[in-house]
């Protein structure tokens, strides 16, 4: 659930309603970069919230990882690029991401970051493909050792997006260990 109003254009009124309509885990989508934003977050109704590695030293994501925690929350340590992504892996997140879209030029994807990058996350940690994901076929064509997708902007711009979420949520993937 985007949160971060200017340049998402999302709310955390937004969460609340959409907390009270369902019940399923929801992530917070915000660029995080203080404490007060997950206690923001978990009042709202957030089960998880979104780090961007990036954008936080070592030591701040850390904390705020395991702030979450203390919070009963999950916190998705997303990566853009590989050096960032070696530090979401290490900082003791549960859930690491890698994201497809480029930080500095947002309309640039590069889908195949997350087969460069997937060989590094931990065994026990469940890995997110984020961004570029615009189909069927393109959450086919991930790694096997991906364990969920983040898909957004496919979401928002289909006339009905029940197809791309049922044809998704029906893949079935099998990892040898």
């Amino acid at each position: 659930m985007l949160t971060e109003h200017r340049h998402w254009g999302g709310s955390l009124s937004d969460l609340v309603a959409i907390r009270g309509a369902v019940d399923v885990p929801l992530l917070a989508k915000d660029v995080i970069v203080d404490a007060y934003q997950i206690y923001e977050a978990r009042a709202a109704g957030a089960d998880a919230v979104l780090l961007i590695a990036e954008a936080l030293l070592d030591e701040e994501l850390r904390r705020l990882v395991s702030i979450a925690k203390r919070l009963g929350m999950s916190a998705l340590v997303e990566a853009h690029e590989a050096s960032a992504f070696g530090r979401a892996v290490s900082c003791g997140a549960q859930v690491v991401g890698v994201n497809a879209r480029n930080l500095r030029r947002p309309s640039d994807i590069d889908v195949g970051r997350v087969r460069q990058l997937h060989t590094f996350a931990h065994a026990d940690q469940i890995l997110v493909a984020e961004s570029g994901i615009a189909s069927v076929d393109d959450a086919r064509m991930l790694p096997a050792r991906v364990d969920a997708v983040l898909v957004g902007t496919a979401l928002m711009r289909a006339d009905d997006p029940g197809p791309l979420i049922h044809g998704i949520a029906s893949i079935r993937r099998t990892v040898s260990v």
